[in-house]
Order: structure tokens, then sequence, then C-alpha cells
């Protein structure tokens, strides 16, 4: 009977003493990031649309724990600076520092948005080829707002601070798939192109306004050097 229990307990020891399966890499790894992206804003009402696709950027860390050959996971911090434009077919009650303000049928509003993004993600290898590995990418993406601005051109209002009219919390997923370039010495390349959308809307409402479920569509390039 003993012996069976002995035999139990390997069955399961074996592979997790094993989880390392290159013992010559490091388990856990830290990536410099900068990921240039492009942004649009979804809303999902008749009375408004999302326009204009606007550039922004992504800088931030990873550490990445390699905890078997085919898998990793992945935490990260980086500091997003992203927005978007909405177009409002009828008027519009803008909450502004100064107090409620009406704004005429056909404004666009333009928001600048810069977020701290906590990327919490699991990591898929392939064989690798070479000293490429191809991967794909799947995560979670927790959102601390930290500033947020509006333009109104129509109304001559530029870039007017605009907290109270943004979410001061988010929470997003995002996917993607790229691969990892080995230059040896525990130096690597990686190259991502990834899709974030958050789950919650961005915007806040006041009383009058009818609440739009505005959210952030995110298509960008990671680039990021492993150490």
């Amino acid at each position: 009977m003993n012996s069976r229990k002995y035999m139990f307990l390997l069955f399961f020891l074996i592979p997790a003493i094993s989880l390392p399966a290159q013992p010559n890499e490091k388990p856990l790894r830290l990536m410099i990031q900068a990921e240039p992206h492009l942004n649009w804003f979804h809303a999902g009402q008749d009375h408004l649309t999302g326009d204009t696709v606007r550039p922004g950027i992504s800088l931030g860390m990873r550490l990445n724990y390699q905890y078997e050959k085919w898998g990793a996971l992945s935490l990260g911090v980086n500091w997003n600076l992203t927005g978007g434009s909405l177009f409002f077919s009828g008027p519009v009650i803008l909450d502004r520092s100064s107090g409620q303000d009406t704004l005429a049928s056909g404004s666009k509003l333009i928001y600048g948005l810069r977020y701290v993004q906590i990327p919490v993600a699991m990591k898929f290898n392939l064989p690798e080829i070479g000293y490429t590995t191809l991967f794909c990418e799947v995560g979670l993406d927790p959102m601390i707002r930290t500033h947020a601005a509006i333009t109104v051109r129509k109304e001559e209002i530029l870039r007017e601070e605009f907290l109270q009219g943004v979410a001061g919390f988010n929470l997003a997923y995002h996917a993607g798939a790229g691969f990892i370039y080995s230059f040896g010495n525990g130096l690597a390349l990686q190259v991502l192109a990834v899709y974030t959308n958050t789950f919650l809307d961005v915007t806040t409402e006041n009383d009058i306004r009818t609440p739009d479920n505005v959210r952030i569509n995110q298509l960008g390039l990671s680039l990021g050097l492993i150490f």
C-alpha cells in the first residue's frame, strides 16, 4: 500500500520538478516594451458614433515566467496614451469644470486619455525554429485613468481637463500573436501584433445624457527587448 502511495506522489512531483524545461534558460525574464497603436471608439447608441482613428503609444515593462516549455505567465505595467472621438447627431449636455454646457448638434468630441495599465497574460509557444519562437498571447488589462482631456473645436474647447467625464477604472482584454528572436546570452527581441478592447464604458454620464456605452478599440505593434 505504501509503495502505491509513493508512486502516486511521484506521478505529480516529477512534472512539477521538470517545469523549467530548459535548464540553461532563466525561467523569469524582464522585458522592456514600446507599443505604437491606433485607437478608435465604438458606441452602443444610435445618437452618436465613433469617429476618426487616433494614434497612441504604450510604454512599460513585463516580467515573464516560463513555467514550462510551451507556456509562460506575464505580468506588467504600462503607461498607455490613448483616446478617440465621438460624433453626436443631436445636442449634447457636457459636464465641464465650469458647469454644464449644451453643445449643438453635430459636435465632435475628441478625448485624450492616459491610463496606468496592468496586463496579466498567458503565452503559448510553438516549437522553436532556429533562433525564432512563434507564440500567441491572451490576457486581461486592468486600467486606471490618470488623465483625461477633451477637445471640441466647433465650440473652441481645446484640451480641457475632463476627469469628471471619464470613468476612473476600466478593464480590457487583449489577444495577439508574434515571435521572439533570440540573440543569445539571454537577450531576445519580441514582436507582437495585438488587439485590445475594453469591457466597460469609458465615459460617465450625467442625469440628462443618455448612457452611451463607449468602448476603446486598440490595434498595436509591440516591440520588446527581453533580458
